[in-house]
């Protein structure tokens, strides 16, 4: 059994970008930073060593279980979530939004700390004026005693965001969309990210 490149690729960015731990348990699969597809599976855990075959099943190795994760080749080792295996084939839509996602945070940078800082919720509202097939505007009203006296239509493009990244005129209209499903995407994991840690 060997990973295709694209669960490979889901295996590495849940563990670099979910801020999910892993508990090795016996039936897990795992895998490796390397630049291969190989997967592992766990046979046994005890309280002090974990057992683990190639899959398919060969030679068992026998690991110090307070190391398995955490020095030397542990650190590499990359769990394999069931999942990743059983995930049936994306659309191309969903998948135009998975690279988006994967760009913004290994090109943009745009880390987990740094969607943590958007408690505003303007990961939605950009993700909304994206995902708009005509520009938005919010209406504003200047009031002298009560009576309007200027209504005004502005961009709602929030002002804690540079402008330079402002590029809904310049993408074509799948660019559009699949930038607005990569935030809503991250704006979700901001919010079950803000939970768990509220709980």
């Amino acid at each position: 059994m060997q990973l295709t490149p694209e669960q490979k690729l889901a295996a590495l960015a849940h563990r670099f970008y979910s801020d999910v731990e892993w508990t090795p348990k016996p039936g897990d699969y795992y895998t490796t930073s390397r630049a291969d597809l190989e997967v592992y599976q766990i046979l046994s855990v005890s309280e002090a060593t974990v057992r683990t075959s190639y899959v398919p099943r060969s030679a068992v190795s026998t690991w110090p279980k307070a190391e398995f994760l955490a020095k030397d080749f542990g650190l590499k080792r990359v769990w394999v979530p069931d999942w990743v295996l059983t995930e049936t084939p994306t659309s191309a839509g969903v998948e135009l939004i998975r690279q988006e996602r994967l760009r913004q945070i290994t090109e943009e940078k745009w880390s987990l700390d740094h969607d943590d800082q958007h408690t505003d919720e303007t990961l939605s509202l950009v993700a909304a004026l994206y995902a708009a097939p005509h520009p938005l505007f919010s209406m504003e009203i200047d009031r002298d005693h009560g009576r309007a006296v200027e209504i005004s239509f502005v961009d709602p493009w929030p002002a804690t965001w540079d402008e330079d990244w402002d590029g809904r005129l310049r993408h074509n209209r799948m660019r559009q969309l699949a930038i607005a499903g990569a935030l809503c995407g991250a704006e979700l994991d901001r919010l079950m990210r803000e939970e768990r840690n509220d709980g």
